[in-house]
C-alpha cells in the first residue's frame, strides 16, 4: 500500500480517497490506511513494517540453513504460504530485502523455476498491477534500503 497502491487512492481526488478511507470499518485499521495512503513510506507503520519483513526474511534463511525447503527437506504448504510474500517484494522491486541472504535467494529461485509456479503464480498475475509497481519501485527503494541499513543490530565498539 504504502509503496504502490496509495498512488491509486490518490489519483481519485480528495473526496472520493477520503470516502474510501471511512468505509474501512475498524478506525484504527483505518487511520493507519489513512496514513499510509497520505504518506506512503514515510508513514509510521511503514518502518515497522519493513522491520517485520527484516525478520520473516531472516527467519526464513534461517530454517534454509537447517534444509532444503522451509520445513524440511521436500517442498510442502510452508513454501507455498511464503511463496506470494517474496513474489510482492519482487514485483514491487525491492528484491534487495534478499540480497543478503543466499539460502533464500536459491529457495525464490528454485520456487520459480516450479511448474506450478507458472500456474499457480504467473497465469493470475494482474499486469495493471504489476504496471504500477514497476512503476512506483524506483521511488521508494533508496529510502527502503536506508530504512534495512538503520534496522540493522548496531555492532558494539570492542573494548580496549
Amino acid at each position: 500500500m504504502g509503496i504502490a497502491f496509495r498512488h491509486r487512492y490518490l489519483a481519485k481526488g480528495e473526496p472520493e480517497c477520503g470516502a474510501l478511507i471511512e468505509k474501512v470499518p475498524d478506525p484504527v485499521k483505518r487511520e493507519r490506511r489513512r496514513d499510509m495512503i497520505n504518506n506512503g513510506i514515510d508513514a509510521r507503520e511503514f518502518r515497522l513494517a519493513v522491520t517485520m519483513w527484516i525478520g520473516l526474511l531472516d527467519d526464513m534463511e534461517a530454517a534454509l540453513a537447517r534444509h532444503d525447503w522451509l520445513a524440511g527437506a521436500a517442498y510442502t504448504i510452508a513454501d507455498a504460504a511464503y511463496t506470494p510474500y517474496l513474489n510482492r517484494l519482487d514485483h514491487l522491486h525491492v528484491l534487495g530485502f534478499i540480497a543478503d541472504k543466499p539460502l533464500l535467494i536459491g529457495w525464490y529461485n528454485r520456487i520459480e523455476a516450479r511448474p506450478s509456479y507458472q500456474t499457480g503464480i504467473t497465469d493470475w498475475l494482474d499486469q495493471n498491477y504489476l504496471a504500477l509497481m514497476a512503476e512506483k519501485d524506483d521511488e521508494a527503494w533508496p529510502q527502503i534500503e536506508t530504512m534495512i541499513r538503520e534496522a540493522a543490530p548496531k555492532m558494539e565498539e570492542p573494548v580496549p
